[in-house]
């Protein structure tokens, strides 16, 4: 339930509820994004639980290049796992 005459993050609080009264729960995930948010942070915590929680190059340039790879590494694995799966047609 909102209440009235808040700020900062509580105002931001009510604000979403207010919304959700709007258009309903799936609807404010729809127009906040909700879920893409929830991806990109799940995209994070399995980076982080693979390939560590810090990066080991000292300088940016070496770090740019050091997440790249933990990122293509990533992007493999997550090929590796993926089915292959063909079309069953029946005579």
């Amino acid at each position: 339930m909102a209440s009235g005459g808040a700020e900062g993050a509580w105002a931001q609080r009510n604000a979403t509820l207010e919304t959700i009264q709007k258009v309903g729960r799936q609807g404010w995930q729809r127009e906040s994004r909700y879920r893409l948010k929830g991806g990109v942070e799940n995209l994070f915590f399995r980076y982080k639980g693979t390939l560590g929680d810090s990066l080991r190059a000292c300088d940016y340039e070496s770090q740019k290049r050091e997440a790249m790879i933990g990122c293509n590494v990533m992007k493999r694995m997550a090929e590796l796992g993926k089915p292959e799966s063909q079309a069953i047609v029946g005579e």
